[in-house]
């Protein structure tokens, strides 16, 4: 079983918190965390925050990147960024002085604080470009995240109604829902915590290199909570259109995809021989590891007719309408009616 402490760094690589998380490290149990791990969490926030902004073409805003991506090209590293940071640092002050309300050095200034442990300035910081930019979805995300690590991971009513009001802005802020994942799982509240970590799942691309600890979080709680989510099923009875002629090589793909598209959730191969018949597509026919059906509340069904046998629509191919499928529904009667041209 997986413990805390890779579950709340399974979060921590998507968020870019490992900085307050190992500052309290004495909150966290089972601390066995590999060093190549940690390094990977660290690097999430410089890159988060330097590459919020762009350039506007100043110069000394033009001198000012450059010197920020040299700042995170040491940090991505693992080289001293030491010299950098204070030099980045000294710019950046500077350059508020003279322009204390200018955005993009604001968020650099803020990002700098974070990543220096400084939440309470970073949380000024950010509080001042809430005002400047009250329906900005990633500063309000930032301003919640260091109020957060601020208070040392105590939440309050302020804290989180600027939590509602990143995700109000942005419903898929993976930072936002990563915090709320740990804080939930931390506090005893593993059913919050697993509708977050599932959420994150959702928005969380397939390629991620922190998808395979969420997926083993989700499954930890899931197990915890007694919830089967191989459960989680839809019975398609399909059949194909009197006119269609199918080849001798003609399969049939029985296909469940997210509502935004994205890869499959669910796949199934039959021949077209095999028509009119029944499949059951569940949480055991993923193609991802934790990119299923149970793991999400709507997604779409069709099938596809391939008279070559291979995946994707060809001109000669023959399909279904597409069904929205929730909750409510675990059964659907399918018919490849179109041709495809």
């Amino acid at each position: 079983m997986m413990s805390l402490a890779l579950v709340v760094l399974a979060t921590l690589l998507v968020c870019g918190v490992v900085v307050w998380q190992l500052a309290n490290r004495d909150r966290v149990r089972n601390s066995g965390l590999s060093g190549m791990l940690l390094a990977f969490a660290v690097i999430l926030v410089p890159l988060i925050g330097v590459l919020g902004y762009q350039s506007s073409g100043s110069q000394h805003l033009v001198e000012i990147d450059s010197l920020a991506v040299e700042w995170t090209e040491a940090v991505n590293t693992g080289a001293d960024a030491a010299a950098i940071t204070t030099e980045l640092s000294a710019r950046v002050n500077n350059a508020l002085e003279s322009s204390p309300e200018h955005e993009r050095l604001l968020f650099l200034a803020a990002t700098l604080d974070k990543q220096a442990g400084r939440y309470q300035a970073a949380e000024a910081r950010f509080a001042q470009m809430t005002a400047l930019s009250p329906n900005d979805p990633q500063v309000a995300a930032e301003y919640a995240q260091v109020s957060y690590f601020a208070n040392r991971g105590i939440m309050t009513p302020t804290i989180q109604a600027r939590l509602d009001r990143a995700l109000e802005l942005d419903s898929e802020s993976r930072p936002v829902l990563a915090l709320l994942a740990v804080h939930n799982y931390q506090n005893q509240q593993p059913e919050l915590a697993l509708n977050y970590w599932q959420r994150l799942l959702r928005v969380l691309p397939v390629d991620s290199p922190s998808r395979p600890m969420i997926v083993e979080a989700v499954n930890q709680v899931t197990t915890e909570l007694g919830i089967d989510t191989s459960a989680r099923s839809v019975k398609v009875a399909i059949k194909g259109a009197e006119e269609i002629v199918a080849s001798p090589a003609a399969v049939v793909f029985i296909v469940a995809r997210p509502t935004s598209q994205g890869a499959p959730l669910a796949v199934k191969r039959i021949s077209a021989a095999s028509l009119p018949t029944e499949v059951v597509l569940s949480a055991q026919d993923e193609m991802i590891s934790g990119h299923n059906i149970a793991n999400f509340d709507q997604f779409i069904v069709y099938a596809v007719l391939s008279q070559t046998g291979q995946a994707g629509k060809q001109q000669g191919d023959w399909e279904s309408a597409t069904f929205s499928v929730d909750s409510e529904i675990e059964a659907l009667d399918v018919v490849i009616d179109r041709q495809v041209e």
